[in-house]
Formats: structure tokens, sequence, C-alpha cells
């Protein structure tokens, strides 16, 4: 506004809250393999190739799920990628743990690699 006094306020405001209990969620149930519902090939680029993959409905998935890798847990909004060398166990509040099984480097360009098909008829 032309003519007018410059004026400079300043504020600071302190909130607090009481923080909520979270609770400890239960430990583990027995883990288990549950049966995938399908397969699909993709396409990765380390190592370069087409691979079998797991698929699972997430829905599906109770605490205590266990998936190695390659898999995908799919739902409505998204698909979570297990690629090879991980693992993913369905934790008791539902979160899903990914999990190293090996080291990166043993995941070279001529490593073998089994497809999911294979692990599951072996």
């Amino acid at each position: 506004v032309p003519g007018a006094e410059v004026e400079v306020i300043t504020w600071s405001v302190l909130v607090t809250a009481p923080v909520p209990d979270v609770g400890v969620f239960e430990t583990l149930p027995n883990t288990y393999n549950p049966e995938p519902n399908n397969y699909r090939t993709v396409f990765e680029t380390r190592p370069v190739g087409k691979f079998d993959y797991a698929v699972f409905w997430r829905p599906d998935l109770k605490p205590g799920a266990q998936i190695v890798g390659p898999a995908a847990i799919e739902e409505e909004e998204t698909t979570t990628i297990i690629p090879t060398g991980m693992q993913a166990t369905v934790l008791a509040s539902g979160a899903i743990l990914g999990e190293h099984l090996v080291c990166h480097q043993e995941l070279g360009a001529g490593s073998h690699r089994k497809s999911a098909r294979e692990r599951t008829d072996a």
C-alpha cells in the first residue's frame, strides 16, 4: 500500500500433546510358504533376461507368510517386487519385511538362477 508504514510482526507457537501408546506388536506367528496364485515372466536388467516370478495376492497373505524372490505381491493399487536374493515376510502388523538372503556380489551376471516354478516343483 503506497505511503503505509512498515510493520513487522513475529509469531512463535509451541504446541504439545500427549504421545499415544502405540503398543507392541505380537511376536511373529509360525511362518509358512504360501502357494502362488499365478506366474508371470518379468524382464530384469541385472542380470539381463526374462525370469518367471511367482505372483501372490496380498489380501490372501496372513502374518507369517514367507516368500522367496523372484516374486510379486499384488494388491489393488500397487505391486511389491521381491527380487532374487530377497525374502519377504508378512509381519503381525501386516507390514511386509524385505530381507537380503545373499550378498549382492553373488548375484552377478554369471550366476545360475532357479525360476520360481523350479523351486516350487522341487
